[in-house]
């Protein structure tokens, strides 16, 4: 569900010069010991990874983007409540 609205944001950065940072972020709950991922740093960094490859093949040069994960070390929400998280 998340496709059209990168390929929305691909098509607005496209014409835009420079570099392109795609950095992925979690909440504050630890992954489970079943998950893939050893930590939400692992988990923030697929993410970035996964948007990323959607983006890719819609710009000239895909070697503008580079992936970030910042874990839970920087919210983008507040993580007291399940809303936030």
């Amino acid at each position: 569900e998340f496709a059209p609205i990168a390929a929305d944001i691909a098509a607005a950065l496209e014409p835009e010069p420079g570099p392109i940072m795609i950095v992925g972020h979690t909440d504050n709950v630890k992954p489970r010991k079943s998950s893939p991922f050893k930590s939400n740093f692992d988990l923030s960094i697929a993410r970035a990874k996964a948007v990323a490859a959607m983006m890719a093949p819609r710009f000239s040069k895909p070697s503008r983007i580079t992936v970030d994960g910042k874990g839970e070390d920087e919210p983008i929400a507040d993580n007291a409540t399940p809303e936030g998280r």
